[in-house]
C-alpha cells in the first residue's frame, strides 16, 4: 500500500491553482468535512479523481451495487494529488477523513 501511495504522490497533480484542460469534463465534484459518500456519477475508461484535503484521507470506489470495489487514494497528510482509473463505469465515492476535503472526478480525454 505505502508504494502506491508514494506512486500516487510522486506522479500525483496538486490541486492548487491547477487548470483542467479545455478537453476534460468534470463528473462530479463535492466538498465536506469528515467521511461521506458521494452519489452515483458514470465515467469512460481513462477517468481521475483529484483531491485536497487539511488532513489525511482514503477514498474507495463502489459499483452502483454498494459493492466496494478498490482503495485508490490514502494519503496520511493533507494535501492534494490525483489517481488515474481507466476502467469506466458506474461508480460512487467513499471518502474517510477527519478533516475538510475536496474531492473532483474528471474524465480525461
Amino acid at each position: 500500500m505505502r508504494r502506491f501511495v508514494s506512486a500516487v504522490l510522486c506522479g500525483g497533480l496538486i490541486l492548487a491553482g491547477t487548470a483542467f484542460a479545455e478537453d476534460e469534463q468534470i463528473l462530479l465534484r463535492f466538498s465536506a468535512k469528515g467521511t461521506q459518500m458521494s452519489g452515483l456519477f458514470t465515467a469512460k475508461d481513462h477517468w481521475e479523481v483529484r483531491w485536497k484535503s487539511d488532513e489525511g484521507l482514503s477514498i474507495f470506489t463502489f459499483d452502483r451495487e454498494g459493492n466496494r470495489i478498490a482503495a485508490i487514494a490514502y494519503a496520511e497528510h493533507g494535501g492534494g494529488v490525483s489517481a488515474s482509473q481507466e476502467e469506466g463505469g458506474m461508480y460512487s465515492l467513499k471518502i474517510i477523513s477527519e478533516g475538510a476535503w475536496t474531492v473532483t472526478v474528471v474524465q480525461r480525454p
